[in-house]
């Protein structure tokens, strides 16, 4: 198993989820590196595998206010979808450190067979379980919608602890 930790929250990885690479992206040394351009931010995780990718991004409102503004908010969400991609190819092509899963990463990326999956994990404190469930859809929808450009069947999750959401994957 595989854990980090993210927005106050562990994120444990199942190795029996068959991942070939599993890495976070956020904070990475080849990341660090594309941020020589002005507002290039990544999501928090990338996950691998023969057929899927998956592009993780964690938020944590529990005791805090969410954001207001939800256009520009998920703006920021399909902003960083666009740049993990553009980080990987990136860091496939210069990366000093980890070549082997930035090369798989890019592969994946650019194979049109690969299903891309984008997790949305929001922490927040709900009053119920239907409140969770009527958020995740709502900002799953509009999520969608804006990464469209990436490709018509790119699958949106939206989840939190109170809903679940990815097999393979625990957050406590």
């Amino acid at each position: 198993m595989i854990t980090f930790t993210e927005s106050r929250l562990r994120f444990t990885f199942d190795n029996t989820a068959v991942w070939q690479v599993v890495m976070k992206v956020d904070g990475h040394i080849d990341q660090k590196k594309t941020q020589v351009i002005q507002r290039f931010k990544t999501a928090d995780f990338v996950c691998a595998k023969q057929d899927e990718i998956m592009i993780i991004e964690a938020k944590n409102y529990s005791g805090h206010t969410t954001p207001t503004n939800t256009e520009r908010f998920l703006n920021d969400i399909a902003s960083k979808v666009k740049d993990t991609i553009s980080c990987s190819i990136a860091a496939n092509r210069n990366s000093t450190t980890d070549q082997i899963n930035w090369n798989y990463l890019a592969a994946q990326f650019s194979n049109q067979n690969v299903t891309i999956k984008v997790v949305f994990w929001m922490e927040d404190t709900y009053p119920n379980l239907l409140r969770a469930k009527t958020g995740a859809n709502i900002y799953g929808n509009k999520l969608k919608k804006k990464l469209t450009w990436l490709t018509n069947g790119t699958n949106v999750i939206v989840a939190n602890t109170h809903i679940g959401g990815v097999p393979g994957l625990v957050v406590t």
